[in-house]
């Protein structure tokens, strides 16, 4: 129960600049050279379940790996050079009102502050939401963000730990 709880405080939490942004938001953590960048995504959709979310992944930005998400096949899309162009996590199911997380790794190029993605979420009716989250360097902040960004880190890696339990306890024994 006290798993549970801390579960739902922390994704009420998460899920409240998620909304401000656009309904998504993309935080990044510096890794080594480059970064991990977490989707949060609530469905808002009080009807459907979304099933999907694919991202364009435009010039300036490059990514190295994508993270599987619970129910999702997670795709990295490349073109012929093979550049990524394109990420996508497809056949899951998000229950309206619950909130979907989805990692990639990568990096800006040199000399690109930020990029806007083009990040399409799809449901089970067929029908699709699209939003444009923006990525920022995390080179081009003065330090006064620092502080922020390492509390929203420890907050979403509670928020994940906290659900993982909830629904580990919640899956039937084997």
């Amino acid at each position: 129960m006290r798993a549970r709880m801390l579960a739902a405080t922390t994704l009420a939490a998460l899920a409240l600049p998620a909304t401000a942004a656009a309904h998504v938001e993309i935080v990044s953590t510096e890794v080594g050279e480059g970064a991990l960048y977490t989707v949060t995504t609530p469905n808002e959709n009080t009807a459907q379940d979304m099933t999907g979310l694919r991202l364009t992944v435009p010039d300036g930005l490059e990514v190295s790996a994508i993270a599987d998400a619970s129910g999702f096949t997670a795709e990295i899309v490349r073109d012929q050079s093979g550049r990524a162009v394109a990420l996508s996590w497809q056949g899951g199911s998000l229950k309206p009102e619950h909130l979907g997380l989805f990692s990639f790794a990568g990096h800006l190029d040199a000399g690109v502050d930020r990029v806007k993605l083009t990040g399409t979420q799809s449901f089970a009716d067929g029908s699709s939401m699209r939003w444009t989250p923006e990525i920022e360097s995390m080179h081009s902040h003065g330090e006064s963000d620092t502080p922020a960004r390492a509390l929203s880190g420890a907050a979403l890696a509670v928020g994940v730990l906290s659900l993982s339990l909830t629904l580990r306890r919640r899956s039937p024994a084997t």
